[in-house]
């Protein structure tokens, strides 16, 4: 048995509406090594030291209210998703996880290029994608059991959140002067 200075009270989860699509920003993004069951490859081969990728995210729901645990106190929702980020061309459904969640949090679908440049860095050390910290996404949950029997929430579809944002008349009017003054005379035009 555990003494009670090592002992904690599971997480309070707080009550989630499976209709509702959450908007969640992403807080922050870690790795440790995976220790769940044993994963094969498709060809049988066993997957061996295997990374676990958590990307952590604070919701907000469709009222703009910050989703807290029950006593008020801050809460994340935790995806997780392998290391991989392999992209199903061929339309078989077997896009990596991590692959789709950065889809999401980009705003769109990234190449294998733009995926290499966010997760190696100048010098050519690998990198977890942390410049996405901070971009938010539409999430929707579903309920979920740990393996500690304690119930929680798990992302069930993680898409992008489109923004337009908005510029004041002022901005405007600057954006357009400024233009107009790097224009030359009509002398130059081809026309």
């Amino acid at each position: 048995m555990k003494l009670p200075t090592e002992s904690k009270a599971p997480q309070s989860v707080p009550l989630l509406d499976v209709e509702q699509t959450y908007i969640g920003e992403l807080v922050a993004i870690t790795e440790r090594p995976y220790d769940g069951p044993t994963r094969y490859r498709d060809d049988g081969t066993k997957v061996e030291n295997g990374t676990s990728v958590i990307w952590k995210f604070r919701l907000v729901d469709s009222d703009g209210v910050l989703v807290t645990d029950p006593d008020g106190g801050d809460w994340t929702l935790w995806g997780w998703s392998s290391d991989s980020t392999f992209l199903d061309t061929k339309g078989g459904g077997r896009t990596a996880r991590a692959r789709l969640y950065l889809h999401a949090l980009a705003g769109r679908e990234l190449s294998d290029d733009e995926v290499a440049r966010l997760l190696v860095k100048d010098d050519g050390t690998p990198t977890l994608p942390t410049q996405l910290v901070g971009r938010r996404v539409r999430i929707e949950v579903k309920p979920k059991t740990g393996a500690n029997g304690n119930p929680g929430w798990q992302i069930e579809r993680m898409r992008p959140l489109r923004e337009q944002p908005v510029q004041s008349v002022t901005v405007q009017k600057k954006a357009a002067a400024a233009v107009i003054a790097t224009r030359s005379d009509d002398a130059d035009l081809p026309f």
